[in-house]
């Protein structure tokens, strides 16, 4: 509104020099002017649902005002430009500005037929190159706050689909934890359970030691798995739930931490072997908790799919920069053939994404009889930001 009545105040019959006059003459009623020009307030009023369509009619509306009294409306056109820079494609844009020089080119001509003393191509000249710059200054101005509006856009989805890989890399995170607590105790106590299942009338004792161990496995996994849920549901929105140092139980050492692990394998009657090579080194947080998962996982799989009379090999090589674990285990001919009934098809795909995790790989290998899986981790972790335990054991 305010536009339309600057342009009926200063660029009409109203403002003109009664000396001067052009091809529209003298004499237009005031009440015409001011009413041809406020038919302008509803179209700009439009302006925002179609703004090249606003920008088009009001261009073409001021070509007919100028031909025919003499009317040459500038804001109205500027701000219609300036939002249909703003808000349409480039190519409307670049026709709404070709329409606002036609509509200013028109009043050009007007200002040029305008009779009276004086010399006036100079007048029209600078008349023409105002326009020409208003029209000009209008739409780039538009078209910036249109870049503007995009990076702002894009930015705003570049959040949004990093907030979604970040829940989705978290639950995945939260999965292989679980699948770490939950997998283990569960398959120890299954193959300690069906043992004692075969011993229970000819060995009691034996019977007794396996059930007193699926007690203890089973109490540790619950403590584990109450460890993981309070940390998700006692951790901020936006919070990685492993990094809380004041709630993490820790991780052990990985020797120890191993050695742990054998003797709870040796507890259901597999026999296992463990070598190691090298000077050991300090390694990262994330590092240790890896390498002792993919021993866990490994060592799981092995009583899982292994003979029940076989020995399992476990080394442990340090160099300068790596640690290196084999794990490797005679199977039974029937596992290839047949998924085992405690398997959760999760592990391999597990151990492999623990391992680049922290840049390093893991490969497995297998022959008739044999199962390994060999996994080359660097002492410090290669990605940031590291993994810490939800629980370790």
């Amino acid at each position: 509104m305010v536009a339309a009545a600057v342009d009926i105040a200063l660029f009409t019959q109203l403002s003109d020099d009664p000396d001067r006059y052009g091809w529209a003459g003298l004499g237009t009623p005031a009440a015409v002017i001011v009413g041809a020009g406020a038919v302008a307030v509803p179209i700009l009023a439009f302006r925002r649902r179609a703004p090249a369509v606003a920008s088009l009619t009001l261009a073409m509306y001021a070509i007919v005002l100028t031909l025919t009294i003499g009317s040459r409306p500038l804001l109205t056109l500027l701000v219609a430009l300036f939002t249909a820079a703003a808000w349409e494609s480039r190519r409307r844009a670049l026709l709404c500005l070709t329409a606002t020089l036609a509509a200013h080119a028109v009043g050009t001509g007007y200002e040029a037929s305008l009779s009276g003393p004086g010399p006036r191509p100079f007048a029209v000249i600078a008349v023409a190159t105002v326009y020409v710059l208003l029209d000009v200054a209008a739409w780039g101005a538009g078209r910036r706050t249109s870049a503007a509006r995009q990076r702002a856009a894009y930015l705003e989805e570049s959040r949004a689909a990093l907030a979604a890989e970040a829940v989705r890399a978290e639950r995945q995170r939260i999965g292989r934890e679980l699948h770490d607590i939950v997998a283990h105790s569960i398959s120890l106590i299954a193959v300690q359970a069906a043992g004692a299942a075969r011993v229970v009338h000819g060995d009691p004792v034996r019977a007794e030691r396996s059930m007193e161990s699926i007690c203890q496995l089973s109490q540790e996994a619950i403590v584990e798995l109450r460890r993981m849920l309070t940390l998700v549901e006692g951790t901020p929105a936006g919070q990685d739930v492993t990094t809380d140092p004041a709630t993490s139980p820790g991780i052990p050492d990985l020797l120890p931490g191993l050695l742990e692990l054998i003797a709870q394998v040796r507890e259901t009657g597999h026999q296992v072997e463990l070598g190691v090579t090298g000077t050991p080194a300090a390694l990262d947080s994330s590092v240790r908790l890896a390498a002792h998962r993919i021993a866990q996982e490994a060592l799981t799989n092995a009583v899982k799919h292994g003979s029940a009379d076989s020995q399992i090999h476990l080394s442990v090589t340090w160099t300068v920069d790596h640690l290196d674990l084999r794990i490797s285990n005679h199977v039974r001919p029937t596992t290839r053939a047949e998924p085992h009934p405690f398997s959760t098809g999760r592990g391999l795909y597990g151990l492999q994404e623990r391992a680049r995790l922290v840049g390093g790989h893991l490969d497995t290998s297998s022959t008739e009889s044999t199962f390994t899986i060999s996994a080359s981790l660097p002492t410090t972790s290669l990605n940031q930001p590291s993994l810490e335990p939800t629980a370790a054991k």
